[in-house]
């Protein structure tokens, strides 16, 4: 089923039940154990020359995005948030902080000969306006720079 069809049944299943329905479009989601310095230190890169901007946000701060639609006052019944940070960015330019930031010689990250399925064509940004504006107006991650960093100073990745 396409996506815009599955969005549509549920924020009409909120009508039928006459209550509120929220649709979460998640961007790229990182974390603990799930970020390009977990991905450099395991090796599996893959191909990080790709130039393509792709928004992301911190599971952190999806959970808070989620948790602050549960408990707004917003009186809409039907609402879709796109969940990102505000800084799309290129494999290309996380990876390459990451490699500084986690100290990665270039030994350790030379992986530019294995491939990676190129998903798509076309770049990935979303626009997070109305998480922004209705639920989150200040992100703890607003670009994967906090994001890594932070994960880097508790050595969780």
């Amino acid at each position: 089923m396409p996506r815009c069809k599955a969005e549509n049944l549920w924020l009409e299943l909120g009508d039928l039940e006459k209550t509120r329905s929220r649709v979460f479009r998640c961007a790229g989601i990182y974390g603990p154990n799930r970020n390009a310095l977990a991905t450099l230190r395991d090796r599996k890169a893959g191909n990080i020359n790709d130039s393509k901007l792709v928004s992301r946000i911190h599971v952190g701060d999806l959970c808070r995005g989620i948790h602050a639609s549960m408990t707004s006052s917003i009186a809409a019944r039907k609402r879709v948030y796109n969940m990102a940070d505000d800084l799309p960015a290129s494999r290309e330019e996380v990876f390459s902080y990451a490699k500084r930031l986690g100290s990665f010689s270039e030994g350790d990250t030379d992986l530019s000969t294995r491939t990676r399925r190129d998903k798509s064509r076309s770049s990935k940004r979303v626009n997070n306006a109305r998480l922004r504006n209705e639920l989150i107006t200040d992100l703890v991650y607003p670009s994967y720079v906090e994001g890594l960093k932070d994960l880097e100073n508790q050595c969780i990745w």
